[in-house]
């Protein structure tokens, strides 16, 4: 794996946005490799597509830092490309309490990663999937503050 690379530098693609990175942090696979263990899978949340595997990123120094996400793809595919593009550019320009924050991304030759905030409980879905119970008043809650 090399360097990820800016958007400007992103294969050509015929709807590919060139301003993906603005407003995000743009990793090195070196980073994330750190910041996941060399995408170890002592951690790992789940797999379809890629994993997800939550990990504290330091920036800074050790001991301060946050848990993200870190969510590898497999770049099989021109759809693949695609997905991870809307992916990236739909946390990028959506902000709201029910969606997680996009934190950064990484593109390389045969991976793409997107980085964003690590929720513990995952998403609705895979919560209620899991069993858990969630109240009705909660659920019109996001319902209604997605509008």
């Amino acid at each position: 794996m090399g360097n990820c690379l800016s958007a400007s530098t992103l294969p050509t693609e015929p709807n590919a946005p060139k301003s993906v990175e603005e407003g995000v942090k743009v990793f090195t696979v070196a980073d994330l490799k750190k910041a996941t263990n060399d995408f170890g899978n002592q951690m790992e949340l789940g797999e379809s597509l890629g994993y997800i595997n939550p990990k504290t990123l330091s920036p800074a120094k050790k001991g301060v830092g946050m848990a993200v996400a870190v969510k590898k793809i497999y770049l099989a595919n021109e759809q693949a490309f695609q997905d991870w593009l809307v992916d990236v550019e739909f946390l990028r320009h959506n902000s709201h309490p029910s969606l997680v924050k996009l934190i950064g991304y990484c593109y390389d030759r045969d991976m793409l990663f997107i980085v964003s905030e690590y929720f513990p409980n995952g998403s609705l879905g895979s919560y209620i999937s899991r069993g858990k119970e969630v109240k009705f008043i909660h659920l019109l809650f996001v319902i209604i503050s997605c509008e």
